[in-house]
């Protein structure tokens, strides 16, 4: 049962756990549990200093009342600076950082800004476990230095990256993240056009195996070579190719809306993926 948890726990990180629920035994009750009770836990780092920890639940607007640490999916890093200098690193912070491993759940850094020194670099990349980084400012060098480190501990899942602007370097550096076999997901909020050239133009695809592209946003990715496999449930309908399968997701879907590829579920795509089997 820990292990069936574990998993869970990756995935939920990853992704709604919405299908697992559907699956029979222990697993689909696991899944039901943390799909209910899912949350994380926040340390904000403000100008080199860790400044607050709070919780939230995935779905704010459900009726929840207590934080379950076992059922804690991510404990996220949020660093931030409110100046124009890089700030430095506050002499407590690593003691606090110490304390807030120990917690359950996925250690998740999230940077919104990209002001960075050499220091910030070594401490992030000298994480033990950092499975999910998520760029929500523009790409500096210090950010490509730290995603060099990172890349070479071979622990990353999930990099999330929310502006455009990373060049051939971003490019570069986000295939060989496709290419280790631990990583799971590239998820892009931003257009991202110039990974979407790169990736339909590789010839070996087959080094990409396991791992998925997201895009927060309606992305052609198919065209007529593939193969239209139907709407595999009521928000998505799939394509393949080889050894590609393309989703496009529509939370909003209705269950009513027939299996043909219809205009009326293109139209509303929220979301767009490559998956590499």
């Amino acid at each position: 049962m820990a292990f069936v948890k574990d998993a869970l726990s990756i995935i939920s990180g990853l992704e709604k756990l919405s299908r697992h629920e559907k699956l029979s035994g222990s697993f689909g009750l696991c899944a039901e549990k943390l799909e209910a009770n899912a949350h994380y836990k926040s340390l904000t780092l403000k100008d080199g200093a860790a400044e607050k920890v709070k919780e939230f639940f995935f779905e704010p607007s459900a009726d929840k009342r207590n934080f379950f640490p076992k059922l804690r999916s991510m404990k996220n890093v949020d660093y931030t600076a409110s100046g124009t200098e890089t700030p430095s690193i506050d002499a407590n912070l690593s003691n606090t950082l110490k304390k807030f491993f120990k917690e359950e759940g996925m250690l998740t850094l999230s940077l919104y800004c990209s002001k960075l020194s050499d220091q910030w670099v070594e401490l992030f990349s000298s994480w033990q476990n950092l499975n999910f980084i998520i760029l929500r400012d523009f790409f500096s060098e210090h950010i490509f230095q730290l995603l060099e480190k990172v890349l070479r501990q071979e622990s990353l899942l999930k990099l999330g990256v929310h502006r455009d602007g990373f060049g051939i370097k971003g490019l570069d550096l986000f295939n060989r993240f496709l290419e280790q076999k631990q990583f799971l997901s590239l998820l892009f909020l931003c257009n991202a056009e110039d990974m979407k050239r790169r990736i339909m133009g590789e010839h070996n695809l087959e080094k990409f195996a396991g791992s998925i592209i997201k895009w927060m946003h309606k992305v052609q990715l198919h065209d007529a070579s593939f193969e239209y496999l139907g709407r595999v449930d009521e928000n998505t309908i799939q394509f393949q190719k080889k050894n590609l399968i393309v989703s496009y997701i529509d939370n909003g879907a209705r269950e009513e809306l027939n299996e043909e590829l219809n205009e009326e579920f293109m139209a509303r795509v929220e979301q767009s993926e490559i998956r590499f089997l």
